[in-house]
């Protein structure tokens, strides 16, 4: 759905997924919608689609489907996306895929569907995702166990591995891996 400034819906669009099985779902169904992000740059609206395993991308004006982001490699579950405008790049983390041999951890896909990077191999249960605005840290929040992650972009977004996770000094407290509140800070999105 999308609304004006007054709250008024404007336009709708998507249907849920039927019939399951080995049905290919069509442009605009969705099986548990998940997250969303702008890549107001491209004049879309992308939704990570949870259960069906992919990025759906619309028109921001008119909801006209666009393209979709999936691959084999990341599975049947993708469960958040944000997008980083400086570098025209989509960032999504996978879920458990039941009884297949996929890992769970990020991706780094460019708007023509290439699977350019992977990172946050040692991730358990990725939910969401916020990328900085600036696109130089990335947030990674987990369910099980309760963590925020923060990686930083490294510039190689060539490579196999575009970030590391930020490791706690010595001296660091009992919330080690956790992410303080000052550091999400000028976040594009939200965990």
């Amino acid at each position: 759905m999308k609304f004006n400034s007054d709250g008024d819906k404007i336009l709708e669009w998507g249907r849920p997924t039927v019939g399951g099985g080995f049905r290919v779902p069509t442009p605009g169904e969705f099986l548990v919608p998940h997250a969303l992000t702008i890549a107001e740059d491209l004049g879309l609206v992308c939704v990570a689609d949870r259960e069906n395993g992919r990025i759906q991308c619309f028109n921001l004006l008119n909801a006209s489907f666009a393209f979709q982001l999936k691959s084999e490699h990341i599975g049947p579950r993708v469960f958040s996306v944000a997008y980083c405008k400086t570098k025209g790049l989509f960032f999504l983390v996978n879920g458990e895929a039941f009884q297949r041999n996929i890992p769970v951890q990020g991706f780094v896909m460019t708007a023509k569907g290439d699977l350019i990077g992977k990172f946050g191999s040692h991730l358990k249960t990725p939910h969401d995702l916020a990328i900085s605005s600036n696109c130089d840290v990335l947030y990674v929040g987990e369910i099980d166990p309760y963590t925020a992650w923060k990686f930083e972009l490294n510039g190689n977004l060539s490579s196999t591995s575009v970030a590391s996770p930020v490791m706690p000094s010595s001296s660091a407290s009992t919330m080690d891996n956790k992410v303080s509140r000052g550091e999400v800070e000028g976040l594009a999105g939200a965990i």
